[in-house]
């Protein structure tokens, strides 16, 4: 009887160890720009579901014209400055 218990037990808890999902909020880009002396550090959060060799660039929009701040596009960083 005992070795019942632990093994219904031992399914029970192991069953959901193994097929839980894993839990995560709804978060979004959370882009932050911080004036400094030398210019604007800019920061990003790089979200969970994209890909390792996710990319960004960045851009600067004044008086309606748009330039792209980056030379190469940003492989490793969630920063610019």
């Amino acid at each position: 009887m005992k070795i019942k218990y632990i093994f219904i037990t031992s399914s029970l808890f192991l069953s959901q160890t193994f097929f839980a999902q894993r839990q995560m909020e709804y978060l979004k880009r959370g882009i932050v720009a911080i004036p400094a002396e030398s210019g604007v550090f800019v920061s990003w959060r790089l979200l969970g579901t994209e890909a390792q060799n996710t990319h960004f660039d960045v851009y600067r929009t004044e008086n309606n014209q748009t330039k792209k701040l980056n030379e190469k596009p940003l492989f490793n960083e969630t920063n610019f400055f």
